[in-house]
């Protein structure tokens, strides 16, 4: 499954363990370590552009300032470190105050709800500061020994502090732990619960703050997640034990359901009111931090690196049923991932720097057609109203688009590489590794034709007007097939046939051979016209809307503009690697090109390379929509849907099998892939 990210914005580090939105989402702040030689250590905090990663301002500081928070304005970023914290200007990078403190590893900074107060916990002490100068509004002692601070946090309402604590250095490891809620205001104790076994090491609100979470560790025993009412401290359960000495993370989901448990590997996921478990899944997997919901509640995010492969991975699981619905192998070694407010982007901090990637759609799935063997290709009827597929279990078939039914299908002895409607819808031409081209009825009628090669026939088209076939065979020959008397003419060629396509008036014919050329025949008397050579073989050829200007792709590298009229070459679009797809869009301005690294998308007037997109895998087929505003293009790692105007990603399908080829329906509402993994796949395009 791929993810349904792109990534928008970058800052490098050596080392970035936190990257935070701002409130509105605009900006990221982040602390970037570099290591200087030896052990040498040198951190820039900076804010940078979410969309663009342009840098607003930065400045050096001590290291470790990891732990950031922006003010409820946006107009400040804390950070805080080991033993200070700094408040600087967003927007300029000025120093507004430093703090040193004498309590060491202060963590868990949050500002008031209202930004007068900013609250911090070291080892051995809780504070509140004032936002505006740093200083001292109240603080409560820890004993660093017995009584360590782990963990502070806000309730959301921000009238309330929890805190976890228990052990420390050189302490009694008998000590136990203690959970305490204080008033935000003044710190004074609203009610606090000793436990004998060991430590507290985290605690989480809710989000109605009415329960508090909070996770005992123990060095031997069970570790336990226990809940209590937060306002009186009672307990109300306990949720099922981890099974070794672990730091338990966890987040409660904004519409306050669930409660998403990270630790011993696993991530489980309860029911807030009855706390009953409603799923577990992963095994050994190293959690970096804390999960994160998006704003509706319905995906949270979890950053681990997976076992055996050691792959940092990003993964986005739906809450209620923990169904995988996205993940992101990571370049870098993740050490946490958030969304914004909006829930439209992610934000990772990493080994490598800060990133910040922008979700994209996922069409939705209207169709699986299940087959016997991978398809290898897909049509559409002309009027949209059914699809048909060739697969390599022998078979191709026809399916009713209204409730995905099969309806007819034709039998092969081998693999069926191609398929085609007649343009009335009547008939589909198939295009077998057992020799033949099969013209058959969708309805009763049966098979209307059947054209014999001496090797496997692997393209078929048809023209327009529907009076005319084509096929393509590695014998060295392709055929024209008269629809009105189903008669065939032999074309020879020096080589195997890879591609076929007629004029769109149909007096023209243009196929691609292995021996380096691509040739024009006279559809009405098989005479040929042209001889237009490349360097390596064709894989693709196709003509634009007026007949006379044909393009040709080839495995020497080049995409090639022939005006047929003459033979004149009239352009010619070189690409770092063989080229294997091409397609005109349906005006005919703008010619889009496929090879190992990108699609291109090149005006057809002038030869200007309007955008290259990027893509992981090397292109097999590309598709334009109707409007001509979407380039669907199918490869190894699935199929992405970009605006052909800008090149943005638009639409990711959410199965991401390995595609042979994808095609839209002619109201450009539609989607057809052919999947390697034994399916034709059919999505719902949303037309803007």
């Amino acid at each position: 499954m791929g993810s349904p990210a792109k990534q928008v914005s970058f800052v490098a580090a050596d080392y970035s363990d936190s990257a935070v939105f701002s409130h509105d989402g605009k900006w990221v702040a982040t602390a970037c370590t570099v290591f200087i030689g030896g052990s040498g250590q040198q951190c820039t905090l900076k804010v940078f552009d979410a969309r663009t990663g342009a840098i607003r301002c930065q400045f050096t500081t001590a290291p470790d300032m990891s732990d950031l928070a922006w003010s409820p304005d946006d107009r400040f970023v804390a950070a805080t470190g080991y033993e200070a914290m700094t408040v600087f200007d967003a927007a300029s990078g000025a120093r507004r105050w430093t703090k040193q403190f004498d309590t060491s590893s202060n963590v868990n900074t949050t500002y008031s709800l209202d930004g007068q107060t900013l609250y911090t916990s070291g080892y051995g002490a809780v504070l509140a500061l004032d936002a505006n100068n740093g200083n001292v509004r109240w603080q409560v002692a820890h004993d660093d020994r017995s009584d360590m601070v782990h963990q502070t946090v806000l309730s959301r309402d921000g009238k309330f502090l929890a805190v976890a604590s228990g052990g420390g250095y050189g302490g009694d490891p008998n000590s136990g732990g203690n959970i305490r809620v204080r008033h935000a205001s003044n710190g004074a104790l609203k009610w606090e619960a000793h436990v004998v076994e060991d430590r507290i090491y985290s605690c989480a609100f809710s989000a109605d703050g009415r329960k508090l979470l909070y996770y005992i560790a123990q060095y031997s025993g069970e570790n336990r997640n226990v809940m209590v009412d937060a306002n009186t401290g009672a307990r109300l359960g306990t949720l099922p034990n981890l099974a070794s000495y672990t730091q338990s993370r966890f987040t409660f989901s904004p519409d306050n359901r669930y409660v998403v448990v990270a630790g011993d590997g696993k991530v489980r996921v309860f029911n807030v009111e009855t706390r009953a478990m409603l799923y577990e899944i992963g095994a050994n997997l190293l959690l970096h931090s804390l999960p994160d919901f998006s704003p509706d509640s319905k995906l949270y995010l979890i950053a681990a690196k997976r076992p055996i492969t050691s792959s940092e991975t990003l993964w986005a699981l739906e809450t209620e049923t923990g169904a995988l619905q996205w993940t992101m192998v990571h370049p870098h070694n993740l050490q946490s991932a958030r969304f914004n407010r909006a829930g439209t982007h992610v934000a990772t901090a990493s080994y490598g720097g800060a990133t910040v990637f922008e979700l994209v759609a996922l069409a939705a799935l209207r169709h699986k057609l299940v087959h016997q063997g991978p398809v290898r290709a897909v049509a559409f009827a002309r009027d949209g109203a059914n699809l048909a597929t060739a697969s390599t279990d022998k078979n191709a078939r026809v399916f009713t688009m209204a409730n995905g039914q099969e309806t007819a299908h034709r039998s092969h002895t081998a693999a069926v590489n191609a398929v085609e409607f007649t343009p009335d819808g009547q008939s589909v031409l198939s295009g077998s590794d057992d020799n033949t081209a099969r013209l058959f009825s969708t309805g009763t009628a049966g098979e209307l034709l059947t054209v014999t090669h001496d090797g496997p026939v692997r393209a078929v088209t048809i023209s327009r007007d529907g009076r005319r076939a084509a096929t393509a065979s590695t014998d060295g020959s392709a055929r024209i097939l008269n629809l009105d008397t189903l008669t065939s003419r032999r074309l020879a060629h020096e080589g195997a046939v890879t591609a076929v396509a007629f004029t769109p008036d149909a007096t023209q014919l243009a196929t691609g051979c292995a021996d380096g050329a691509a040739r024009v025949f006279n559809t009405a008397t098989g005479a040929r016209q042209l001889l237009l050579a490349h360097n390596g073989p064709i894989t693709a050829v196709a003509f634009g809307t007026d007949s006379y200007l044909l393009a040709t792709a080839s495995e020497d590298g080049t995409a090639r503009l022939f005006d047929i009229r003459n033979g004149t070459e009239l352009r010619s679009f070189t690409h770092p690697s063989p080229v294997r797809a091409l397609a005109f869009s349906l005006d005919g301005r703008t010619l889009a090109t496929g090879c190992a690294d990108a699609a291109r998308l090149y005006t057809v007037a002038t030869g200007q390379l309007l955008r290259s997109i990027a893509h992981p895998k090397p292109v097999r087929t590309l598709a334009f929509d109707r409007s001509g505003k979407l380039l669907a293009s199918a490869a190894e790692d699935g199929v992405r849907v970009h605006s052909a105007g800008n090149g943005e990603l638009k639409f990711l399908l959410p199965d991401g099998a390995p595609a042979e080829a994808a095609v839209f329906d002619p109201t450009g509402t539609l989607l057809a892939v052919a999947c390697a993994d034994n399916a034709a796949r059919v999505y719902d395009i949303p037309v803007e």
